[in-house]
């Protein structure tokens, strides 16, 4: 499907992203745009800047968009240098990072896998480029992803990182302008941890466009308790038909595994182990 407006959202209130838009107007040809709508405005494409943190911007299904692209840093407890692309919402109760409890926006798998592949292409020495699990706000109907930077203050903060980002950017929304389909199948990615590389690996070297992306934590709590009536919403809540499930597999448990599976069954959707 030709996407008609992209709209790329940004928080005054992230230097990240304020640094990622400002490289990106110099890159692409962009138009000041009086008003209070958006910002910058190019043929198919609308750059807005937000006063509110972007986890937390349910408004954006307001904007008539076909595709919406948050900029954000990153936050990591290792402090790893990284770009990372995910989803958004909240596959359990916990909310507390915008969105609403068990609440999945609609995922761009496609777009998501373009945008990944772009970034698996810069040069950057000691970078880590990742998919990550769904993990937070904002909850959205219209097709939506994050772009991130950073991990430590070093890389949010960083300018030369931010123009990177910017230009794989700018390529990534010529070729979703080209219409160009880059992937093989898309999948939901199950039982992984919060960087989930063995599925980012699958997406680069063996195109699967990951959709939603749940963690083994978020399926499965300590006290055995799962959020397996989620499946259904995930498979809803992507912009393509689900071709199948990648499960890791040596991150859960047989009857957890086994739990899972009966879930996918009811569902009607195929599942891989990795």
């Amino acid at each position: 499907m030709m996407l008609q407006m992209i709209g790329v959202i940004y928080s005054s209130l992230d230097i990240a992203a304020t640094n990622i838009a400002e490289a990106l107007v110099s890159i692409r040809e962009f138009e000041k745009v009086d008003g209070e709508k958006f910002e910058y405005a190019a043929e198919g494409v609308n750059l807005y800047r937000i006063e509110s943190q972007a986890t937390h911007y349910n408004k954006a299904d307001e904007l008539g968009l076909d595709l919406v692209i948050f900029l954000s840093m990153h936050r990591s407890a290792a402090g790893i240098s990284a770009f990372t692309v995910h989803p958004t919402g909240n596959f359990d109760s916990n909310a507390d990072l915008g969105g609403s409890p068990k609440a999945l926006s609609v995922a761009a798998p496609s777009e998501m896998h373009m945008a990944l592949r772009g970034i698996s292409r810069l040069d950057l020495a000691g970078i880590e480029k990742s998919y990550e699990a769904t993990h937070h706000g904002p909850l959205l109907k219209t097709p939506s992803f994050f772009l991130e930077i950073g991990g430590n203050s070093a890389a949010i903060e960083s300018k030369p990182l931010a123009a990177a980002m910017a230009r794989c950017l700018s390529e990534t929304i010529g070729r979703l302008e080209d219409c160009n389909p880059e992937y093989r199948k898309v999948a939901l990615g199950l039982g992984c941890m919060h960087y989930p590389r063995k599925f980012t690996s699958l997406a680069i070297e063996n195109g699967y466009a990951f959709s939603h992306m749940i963690t083994k934590y978020k399926l499965f709590d300590e006290a055995g308790h799962d959020n397996l009536d989620m499946l259904k919403n995930a498979i809803e809540k992507t912009n393509k038909e689900v071709d199948c499930a990648v499960i890791e597999w040596k991150g859960l448990k047989a009857e957890q595994r086994e739990r899972l599976i009966k879930a996918l069954n009811e569902e009607g959707v195929d599942y891989e182990r990795i």
